[in-house]
């Protein structure tokens, strides 16, 4: 009976760990784009943005758009007053351009108002999962750097390489998750029309000591990165977007552009016959970002929490 109860339990755990690696895959279809379907007095100069999962590449004209970054194509010169239909395998969006163009992209914010582990988070449908975190909850970290359409969030990764993400502003600031206790990245804006300068490659890591943080098997060289903004906290902590060494407690100015306002939905005009369902900018940390940085191990001062890799 004990044996068969130890079974029992065993069976089980195993069951709900089985249901806790399950992950859904993205379904079939537009979960976002600017400009939106059926969008009138789009700007002469927009992009395309998209999020979801569609087939093939998007096209105009029957020529296919030219890709600029993740989700972000390149519609050329359109024409003022004019009605515009932007084609996949399957799928299409409307929209009709106005007679002005977008605001230019202008430069980041001059502060970046970074948020470990966000308790208001909420995943947002406008955006792919970023992962099955089927070992526990991820690390999240939202990079709020000032209104805007929508966001390139370019993530690193401790092996080196960099992965896109296109965050729109319906969704609030972007949230990066990782299966990774130290996470580094750096954000462009838009409006609509290109982007601005990227931020500094910022990277946040728990208020511990660096050595006693697990990496990745594929990991190589310094983590994190040594030309990185390092913040070593487990709340909000406000910094200086560029190159510059300012710190800030203090909420962040007004924007240079201010947001629209989050459209309603995100429809996609399809035919029956679509599938159904489913630069871093490499900056000294000046005298104040140290004194965020923390060594609680063996002393030491604020500089070698900063740089040191392992």
């Amino acid at each position: 009976m004990i044996a068969a109860a130890a079974l029992s339990g065993a069976l089980g755990l195993a069951a709900s760990r089985t249901a806790q690696a399950s992950c859904v895959a993205e379904p079939y279809g537009l979960l976002w784009s600017y400009p939106a379907n059926g969008a009138q007095d789009v700007p002469v100069d927009a992009d395309l943005f998209v999020n979801g999962q569609l087939n093939g590449l998007p096209s105009l004209d029957g020529e296919p758009l030219p890709r600029l970054a993740a989700g972000v194509y390149d519609l050329g010169v359109l024409e003022p007053e004019t009605r515009y239909e932007v084609h996949w395998e399957g799928a299409a969006i409307v929209f009709t351009t106005g007679v002005a163009a977008e605001y230019p992209p202008g430069r980041p914010w001059s502060d970046v108002r970074v948020t470990r582990n966000p308790i208001d988070f909420a995943r947002c449908p406008l955006v792919p999962s970023q992962g099955c975190f089927d070992t526990g909850a991820p690390t999240r970290v939202r990079f709020d750097a000032g209104p805007a359409r929508a966001w390139l969030v370019d993530v690193v990764s401790c092996d080196g390489s960099v992965s896109q993400m296109l965050w729109p502003y319906g969704c609030g600031a972007p949230v990066v998750e990782s299966v990774d206790r130290i996470v580094c990245a750096s954000v462009r804006s838009t409006q609509g029309a290109g982007f601005s300068e990227s931020t500094r490659v910022i990277c946040s890591v728990p208020d511990v000591p660096l050595d006693t943080l697990p990496r990745g098997s594929g990991c190589r060289g310094a983590w994190p990165p040594e030309d990185a903004l390092t913040l070593a906290a487990d709340d909000a902590v406000t910094v200086g977007s560029r190159s510059g060494p300012e710190i800030s407690d203090q909420e962040p100015g007004p924007a240079e552009a201010a947001a629209p306002e989050p459209a309603a939905g995100c429809a996609l005009a399809a035919p029956a016959s679509a599938p159904a369902g489913p630069g871093i900018m490499a900056a000294g940390v000046g005298l104040a970002a140290l004194a965020l940085l923390r060594r609680r191990a063996g002393g030491g001062s604020g500089l070698d929490a900063a740089t040191r890799s392992r």
